[in-house]
C-alpha cells in the first residue's frame, strides 16, 4: 500500500528548475552563493562549480611531511564570499600516524590542529572556523572531548564552546547528550553570526549565538527507525529545512518509515514543521545538499543527478 502511495504521489509532479549529472568523480559538499562545492579524490582538492558544472575555482591540498602520506577531506563549507574552509586528515601508513588539518581558503600549508579532528565545518570568518569534532589524542584531557562546538583559528588554536554532560546518562537543559557527532551531523554559519548544528544522535537542530553564549534547541521529528534518509539544511538567513518522511496524506511528517520524503520548514517560534509548498515528494534515498533564498539543491543518488528546485518564500 505504501509503495502504491509513493507511485501516486510521485506521478505528475512539476519538473525541477534545473537538472545535471552528479559530478564524477566527486562528492557535493556545500551550496552557497549559487555555487556548489565539490570534493575530489587523490590528490585531495575541492572545486567550486556553477550550476551548469563549470569550474570557477579549484583548491588542491597536499599532506605535510612524508611523501607516503595521503590526505582525505572530511568536511568542507563556503563562507559568504564563496571561499572554502576544508577539514582533512593526513594518513601516513608507513609511520602509522594521522595528522588533522584545516585549510582556510587557498592556504596550501594548512593549519594543524593536533589531536582535534573536525568532523563537520562551517566558515565563521576569514581566519576562523566552526567545527563539530572530537579529540583523538587522549592526552588533551577528558574535558576537551565534552564540548558541543569548537572555534578553530588560523593559528591552530582550538577552543571548546558550550560544555556537554560528563556522563552518558546525563543531558544538558536543552536535551543534548555528550555525543553530538553521532550519525552524520552538520553545521552552518548564518549571516547574523550565529552557528547552527544538526545533531541526528540527539534528534535536534540547535542554534548557538556567540555574542550572548545562548543555545537554543528544536526537536526534529525523526521516524521510529532513526535518522536514516533524513537530511537538513540551514539557509544563510537562518531558515531551517529538512527532508523528512511524509505521511499518507502527503502533508504531515510520517511517524514511521516511508518510501517518500518531503521538504519541511521549521517554525522557530512554535517548533512545528510544515511541508513547503510548491515542492514535490521525493523517493527515499535523496539528499538535501543545501538551500539559499528560494533555491534548494537535491542529490538523487540512484539517478546520479542534482536537481535545483524553487520553493515558496
Amino acid at each position: 500500500m505504501r509503495y502504491l502511495l509513493a507511485v501516486i504521489l510521485l506521478a505528475g509532479q512539476n519538473a525541477p528548475e534545473y537538472t545535471r549529472e552528479t559530478p564524477r568523480p566527486g562528492l557535493p559538499l556545500a551550496f552557497r552563493g549559487g555555487l556548489l562545492l565539490v570534493g575530489r579524490g587523490d590528490p585531495a582538492r575541492v572545486v567550486l562549480e556553477d550550476r551548469e558544472g563549470r569550474a570557477v575555482g579549484e583548491y588542491e591540498f597536499r599532506p605535510p611531511g612524508a611523501e607516503s602520506a595521503r590526505l582525505r577531506v572530511t568536511a568542507a563549507a563556503l563562507d559568504a564570499a564563496g571561499r572554502p574552509v576544508t577539514a582533512a586528515v593526513a594518513l601516513d601508513m608507513q609511520r602509522q600516524r594521522a595528522e588533522n588539518l584545516i585549510f582556510f581558503h587557498d592556504d596550501r600549508a594548512g593549519t594543524k590542529t593536533g589531536g582535534f579532528s573536525c568532523q563537520a565545518v562551517a566558515a565563521r570568518g576569514q581566519d576562523e572556523a566552526w567545527c563539530l569534532g572530537a579529540w583523538t589524542d587522549r592526552a588533551e584531557g577528558d574535558h576537551a572531548a565534552r564540548q558541543l562546538l569548537y572555534r578553530v583559528s588560523r593559528a591552530g588554536e582550538v577552543m571548546g564552546v558550550y560544555p556537554l554532560p560528563r556522563s552518558a546518562d546525563e543531558r544538558t537543559p536543552e536535551g543534548l547528550s555528550r555525543f553530538p557527532a553521532l550519525g552524520l551531523p552538520a553545521i552552518w554559519s548564518s549571516e547574523d553570526g550565529s552557528v547552527w548544528a544538526w545533531l541526528p544522535g540527539d534528534r535536534k537542530v540547535v542554534r548557538y549565538r556567540a555574542e550572548s553564549g545562548r543555545l537554543e534547541a528544536w526537536d526534529v521529528p525523526l521516524p521510529k527507525g532513526g535518522p536514516a534518509g533524513v537530511s537538513v539544511a540551514v539557509t544563510p538567513d537562518s531558515r531551517v529545512l529538512a527532508l523528512l518522511p511524509v505521511s499518507q496524506d502527503g502533508w504531515r511528517v510520517a511517524p514511521g518509515p516511508s518510501p517518500v520524503f518531503a521538504v519541511f520548514r521549521l517554525d522557530l517560534q512554535s517548533g512545528a514543521w510544515t511541508k513547503v509548498e510548491g515542492l514535490p515528494v521525493f523517493k527515499r534515498g535523496v539528499r538535501l545538499i543545501g538551500a539559499e533564498g528560494r533555491s534548494i539543491v537535491i542529490e538523487d543518488r540512484e539517478a546520479a543527478r542534482l536537481e535545483w528546485w524553487r520553493a515558496a518564500p
